[in-house]
Parts: C-alpha cells; sequence; structure tokens
C-alpha cells in the first residue's frame, strides 16, 4: 500500500515499510479480491478522465487496493456473466429477455456505482468515530494539556479510518518526516473536511488549549470542542431519520404488500388466464428475485446508518469456543450444529416428499382418467383372449 503525501517522502526508511508491512496485513474484501481477480482479463470498459478522477478520489479515502480501470472492468464482465447465466435459465422457461435485461442492468449499475455507496458508509464510520476521537483527546488534553499525546492517546483506542489517519499521523512525527505537527496534519486535511467540517474546527479549538493559561479557559474550550462534534452527529442522525420515509415505504410495499396481494390476485387470475400464467416466472420472481432486491435496498439503506456509537477494540475470536466436549471428547460446534439441523429438518423433508408422491399421483389420474385406463386394460384383455 503506498500513501502518497505532496512533498513527502517516507519510501526509503526500512522502519517505515516494516509499518506498510503491518498496515497491509488486513484482509482484502470481497470486492477487491473481485476487482482483482478481474483485473487479469482485457481492459474493455474504461472509465472517463472525470470519473477517473472522482474514483481515484474514492480509492484514496477507503484505502482500497484497486485501480479505477479494475472496478469498471469487474462490472463490465459480471454482467456479462450474468446476462448468459439469466439467458440459459430463460431456455427453461425461468425468465425471459426483457427480465434477463432488467436483472443484469440492476446488476451493473449496483457495480457501478458500489465504490461511490463504499465511499458514503466510509464517511458515516468516520463520522462516528469522530465523536470518540474528540472525546478521547479531551480526556488526555484534561489530564496533560499537549496536543501531541493527545492524538498518540486516541490513535491507541480508535479501530476505524479517524483512528489509521492518527497512527499515520503519529509515525510521520515519530521518523521526522515533517517539519512540525501542523504539516503532519494538513496532509489529511481535505479528507477530514471532505467528511465532516467541524471535526477540523473541533481539532483547530483543541489545539488552543496548549496555548491557554488558566484552567477555565482550557476547560472552556474543551467543552465547546465537544458540543460542536456533539451537534453535528446529532444532526446527521435527524437528518437520516428523515429520509427513511421513503425507502420504509418502498420496503413496506415490496416487502409486505406484494407478497400479499400476490397470494390473493395469483390463484383468481389463473382461473382466467390459466393458459398464459408461466408458473416458473412466479416461482423465480416471489422465490429469488423479490427476495434479492429486497435484501440489496435494506442492505444499502442500512449501511448509511450513522453510528450513535462504535466499538473500538477490535473483538478477537479464540478457537476455545469452537469445540465442546461431550462424554470426554471434544466435538465441533459447526458439525454438531449441522447435524442438529439436519435432523430436525428430517420430519419436514419427509412431508414435502409425501407431498410430491400425492402430486405426483394428482397428476397421472388427471392425464390417465380411470375410464381410459380401464377402456386400454379390457381392450388388453381381449386382445390377449383372441390371440
Amino acid at each position: 500500500m503506498t500513501y502518497d503525501f505532496e512533498g513527502l517522502d517516507l519510501s526509503y526508511s526500512s522502519d517505515y515499510l516494516q509499518y506498510l508491512d503491518s498496515l497491509q496485513k488486513k484482509e482484502l474484501s470481497f470486492y477487491e479480491r473481485m476487482c482483482l481477480f478481474f483485473r487479469k482479463f482485457p481492459i474493455i470498459l474504461k472509465p472517463s478522465k472525470t470519473r477517473k478522477e472522482k474514483l481515484e478520489k474514492v480509492i484514496q479515502y477507503c484505502e482500497l487496493e484497486i485501480k479505477p480501470e479494475d472496478i469498471d472492468n469487474s462490472a463490465f464482465y459480471i454482467t456479462g456473466a450474468s446476462f448468459i447465466i439469466f439467458t440459459i435459465l430463460s431456455f427453461f422457461n425461468f425468465t425471459n429477455l426483457w427480465i434477463n435485461i432488467a436483472l443484469s442492468s440492476i446488476i451493473f449499475y449496483s457495480l457501478y456505482t458500489y465504490p461511490f455507496f463504499l465511499n458514503e458508509v466510509t464517511r458515516l464510520k468516520a463520522n462516528s468515530e469522530m465523536v470518540k476521537a474528540i472525546v478521547y483527546m479531551s480526556i488526555s488534553l484534561t489530564i496533560t494539556p499537549v496536543f501531541v499525546s493527545a492524538i498518540s492517546f486516541a490513535s491507541r483506542y480508535l479501530d476505524g479510518p479517524i483512528g489509521n489517519d492518527f497512527r499515520k499521523i503519529m509515525w510521520i512525527i515519530k521518523t521526522q518526516q515533517a517539519q512540525n505537527l501542523e504539516t503532519a496534519l494538513s496532509y489529511f486535511t481535505d479528507k477530514w473536511n471532505s467528511w465532516n467540517k467541524n471535526f477540523s474546527e473541533a481539532l483547530e479549538l483543541l489545539k488552543q488549549v496548549e496555548i491557554y493559561v488558566t484552567q477555565e479557559e482550557k476547560e472552556n474550550t474543551i467543552r465547546e470542542a465537544l458540543t460542536l462534534i456533539e451537534e453535528t452527529s446529532y444532526d446527521v442522525m435527524k437528518d437520516y431519520s428523515k429520509s427513511l420515509k421513503q425507502p420504509l415505504s418502498i420496503i413496506h410495499s415490496f416487502g409486505i404488500m406484494m407478497p400479499v396481494l400476490g397470494l390473493i390476485m395469483f390463484p383468481l387470475i389463473s382461473i382466467f388466464l390459466s393458459s398464459e400464467i408461466n408458473i416458473k416466472y412466479l416461482v423465480m420472481g416471489y422465490i429469488v428475485i423479490l427476495p434479492s432486491l429486497l435484501f440489496w435496498y435494506i442492505y444499502k439503506v442500512i449501511s448509511k446508518r450513522p453510528g450513535a456509537f462504535a466499538h473500538s477494540l477490535s473483538i478477537k475470536v479464540t478457537n476455545q469456543y469452537k469445540k465442546i466436549k461431550i462424554l470426554g471428547k471434544e466435538v465441533s460446534l459447526l458439525k454438531l450444529s449441522l447435524m442438529i439441523g439436519i435432523v430436525a429438518l428430517l420430519p419436514a423433508m419427509f412431508h414435502f416428499f409425501s407431498l410430491g408422491i400425492k402430486h405426483h399421483q394428482i397428476f397421472a389420474n388427471i392425464l390417465y382418467p380411470k375410464q381410459k385406463r380401464c377402456g386400454k386394460i379390457m381392450s388388453c384383455r381381449f386382445i390377449t383372449k383372441d390371440k
């Protein structure tokens, strides 16, 4: 991972390379691995100059290990592969051409705009962490009125975008790659201003704590910085709650009202238009397409929720909780849960199996009524007698 700071060379130090290696320990996300996989394929769809500049800024802010060309190229190839899969399904009457085009368009739009959605989610995570950053710095400045020590104290307990930026600032100061703290902070000011200008103003207020002599002036300045960042967090939550009216109505309409109306209307429609209704379209629509679209839309709405509280310490899951002792033997919880699940599903499986046999008999009786079968049997008997 490379960080481009204007007028700052951080590439020659072996300690700094070790620091970069520690930053690279984080695992790549599924989206990053997907884009890197399609980097091997020829580039067909290239971003325009304006879009490329926007994507470069998004990649820098979100710290993604990809290039702008990888984003558009992966969107093109995945959309093409999806369209081929939908076309194969259309041969079995599960979809048709218009459904294929609509679903492929939704997939392409989601992948094409996903970096900007991710940038919005990162910004909201940073906003929730900014409140904690100011609180930690205020605690440190109350005890020791030194701004650098306040940043160092906050960087130990923050595990998000702001915590990473604070740790980079401390590294720049420790390796003396910047002349002073102001220079080190200036490399991140543009990013913080794009996320939340009030955070930069709160930092400026906390800087002034070192200047004031009396304890009352210091406390008033710290209180003012806390009030400023708290009001910002409150305004963000207020705006988000106001913007939920339309998404909730859409989720209610497509997630509750539409399935209920479908259960009522489709049996009535099938009586009059039985020859024109394809049952496979209903199965794909209600079991696959509608739940997938609802999941995608609800995920986008919930991901944009501003965090009122964020955990600063990463929780590590140890292997001791993945096994349980039964009769003195260690058994994997995953295998045990799968066995219990299969046993619990056996009655339902037998029930559906018996239903399938009954439906098969019903269809056989419809296709071959008793009289026809009896007629065939009698004719066969007469033929055998004649012979």
